[in-house]
């Protein structure tokens, strides 16, 4: 966090609207949290943690990526029908040249170890601005878990028929849906 709002410093910037994919969600909602007066509204897309089943997914999840072919095999699934073809070719390079070891690492410091602010119930609790989560079709039940912690009356979460790739499989419909519900906040 302190580099990120080392480089918003150097910057100049003093507020912003703090968007994440998948661990760039959790950390989007955790920067809500330890830096408030930083963050003016959070767009957590398809974030991966902070379920009450992150242990487990962590757990299912870290062996199969140590197999051969596994973070290849895990981004197969994460993908939909929609997923354009570069966005395919992308994750079939990125299974190529990522670092397994520093993968394990941080899915473990962001999912499970102690102490772990993204899971946080609580913590989340404690957040000023307003969140919007669109989830992909795998988080079953993650609209209504996200209801523990809304505190901001614009929380809001939806589901989209799509995979983990939201932002690559429908573009316009989630510049859409983020463009409209930014819009409400200054109403």
């Amino acid at each position: 966090m302190a580099d990120f709002i080392s480089v918003l410093d150097a910057l100049g910037v003093s507020s912003v609207v703090a968007v994440g994919h998948s661990l760039g969600g959790l950390l989007a909602k955790a920067l809500a949290i330890t830096h408030p007066e930083r963050v003016s509204a959070v767009v957590a897309i398809d974030p991966s943690g902070g379920l009450p089943d992150a242990q487990n997914v962590y757990k299912s999840l870290a062996p199969l990526v140590a197999q051969p072919g596994g973070l290849a095999s895990i981004f197969e699934r994460s993908e939909s029908q929609l997923t354009p073809p570069h966005s395919r070719e992308a994750h079939q390079y990125g299974a190529l040249v990522t670092d397994i070891s520093v993968l394990t690492k941080v899915w473990h410091e962001c999912l499970v170890a102690p102490g772990v602010l993204m899971s946080d119930t609580e913590a989340l609790r404690q957040r000023r601005a307003p969140l919007l989560v669109l989830h992909g079709k795998a988080q079953v039940g993650a609209v209504e878990r996200d209801q523990e912690i809304f505190v901001h009356p614009a929380d809001h979460s939806l589901e989209l028929p799509v995979g983990h790739w939201i932002h690559h499989d429908l573009p316009e419909l989630t510049h859409e849906i983020i463009t409209q519900w930014l819009s409400k906040l200054d109403d």
